[in-house]
């Protein structure tokens, strides 16, 4: 095993290590099944209702792992940039150094798990998420098979932040703890960090990402195929950074209904404060995809 994850920065068979690595967040994934739900507290007790215990069981094991890839992909992310950032503006394109390569081949993999798991869950997870769960993985697979625009998915990955409060948010839920001062401070973090790292952030290096591409068209030195997957690169691109702005409208929608039931934004105020009104408020609901009908965060 450790002469295997050695070998993840070296690219000589990149397409078996990724496989491998999505058999690894897989393995993650199966083996919580043969943890004892008492290890996660209130967020391991069972339901009387069958199809609810499945449901929360889902939940609580893919959010597990979806944690563990969000907090290793952003220090992985961190190191490549602190140690490689040089030679991977060298050529933006198809500059790699044995970290990057890790790094893509370590998120390819959980983007190919997380794939199948939206495919086979789609009924819960809902369009919006397998679109996003698809592009993520082509452009990784590409970048992990083919050295190539490692050095925009080191920065990329930094999206993962926002990912980290929305999984604490979920487990907050669990604890009944949606009127608190809590809830309030990892929601407004989350926010922020979506605002800043999704949109903010994510624009800016989509328009560098555009603009190392498109270039590209014109060397005669590039294959075809490359150059087609360019094309998907950058359509995915602009189809994750359009259902960021949907997600951020859901989210400012649900901010203004809740100031308002708070009396903080011209509505009537129910004297219980903004925690209290974000207590009452079913943000599900807000955050709602009004063209499936599924839920999507």
């Amino acid at each position: 095993m450790l002469e295997f994850v050695s070998s993840l920065g070296s690219g000589k068979s990149p397409v078996v290590e990724v496989g491998t690595v999505a058999l690894l967040w897989l393995a993650m994934y199966q083996g919580l099944k043969l943890c004892p739900r008492s290890w996660f507290g209130k967020l391991g007790i069972r339901h009387a209702d069958a199809a609810e215990d499945k449901k929360q069981s889902y939940a609580l094991r893919s959010r597990f792992v979806g944690m563990i890839h969000a907090v290793l992909s952003l220090c992985l992310a961190v190191r490549t940039l602190f140690y490689d950032s040089k030679p991977l503006k060298a050529d933006k394109l198809f500059s790699y150094t044995p970290r990057s390569q890790f790094m893509v081949t370590v998120s390819s993999g959980f983007f190919t798990w997380d794939l199948g798991l939206c495919l086979t869950h789609l009924s819960i997870e809902g369009y919006g998420l397998l679109l996003h769960a698809a592009v993520c993985w082509l452009v990784s697979f590409t970048s992990a098979t083919r050295q190539f625009l490692q050095y925009h998915g080191s920065l990329l990955l930094f999206w993962e932040s926002s990912t980290l409060f929305l999984h604490v948010k979920w487990a907050l839920e669990q604890y009944k703890l949606k009127n608190t001062t809590v809830y309030i401070i990892n929601g407004s973090a989350f926010m922020i960090t979506f605002f800043l790292a999704r949109v903010v952030m994510g624009f800016v290096v989509s328009f560098d990402l555009w603009a190392s591409i498109i270039p590209l068209f014109k060397r005669t030195d590039v294959s075809t195929f490359l150059k087609v997957l360019s094309v998907f690169a950058m359509a995915g691109n602009l189809g994750l950074s359009c259902l960021n702005l949907f997600w951020l409208r859901k989210m400012g929608k649900f901010v203004i209904k809740a100031l308002k039931h708070a009396g903080l934004l011209g509505g009537e105020s129910k004297g219980k404060g903004l925690a209290g009104a974000v207590g009452e408020l079913d943000d599900d609901a807000v955050l709602r995809d009004e063209t499936t009908g599924k839920k999507n965060e």
